[in-house]
């Protein structure tokens, strides 16, 4: 039952959980987002998934559009099975920083790319294809509802 359950529905994960990797510059927009009552990646995707709710508030806070932009896009990711904070900071530095781009990708070429950005970080990426095998990733991007407006 929790093999369908994390197939269905995305795991809630931390505002800041998302966040790990970006710049701690942008750590001074987590209370401006507490304020508004987002805390998670849920209330992400709910405040943020069409562009129109993104302007407004950019417009309402000051916050940089990229950093919203971003901050929706690694909470879109996170509705993939068993995708959380540390899996996206890990795509996002490889270069798969949207759902559209996993969906999109060859398998060989993400392959070749994610082990780059490993070495990179002196790692090998043998450690994280044991835990979510890429090809589940793209097949999940293909079959995940479309509801992030770019």
């Amino acid at each position: 039952m929790n093999y369908l359950f994390r197939w269905v529905l995305p795991f809630k994960c931390s505002v800041r959980e998302l966040l790990e990797s970006v710049s701690i510059l942008n750590s001074d927009y987590v209370p401006i987002l507490r304020e508004y009552k987002i805390r998670s990646n849920l209330d992400v995707l709910e405040k943020f998934r069409t562009r129109r709710n993104r302007s407004q508030f950019i417009k309402d806070t000051g916050i940089k559009e990229i950093f919203i932009l971003d901050l929706t896009n690694r909470a879109d990711i996170s509705r993939l099975a068993y995708v959380r904070g540390k899996t996206i900071k890990h795509l996002c530095g490889g270069g798969y920083n949207t759902l559209d781009k996993i969906e999109n990708a060859d398998l060989k070429v993400m392959g070749k790319k994610m082990t780059q950005y490993y070495e990179t970080l002196g790692k090998s990426f043998s450690d994280f294809k044991a835990v979510i095998p890429l090809d589940w990733m793209i097949g999940g991007a293909k079959v995940i509802p479309k509801i992030v407006e770019p």
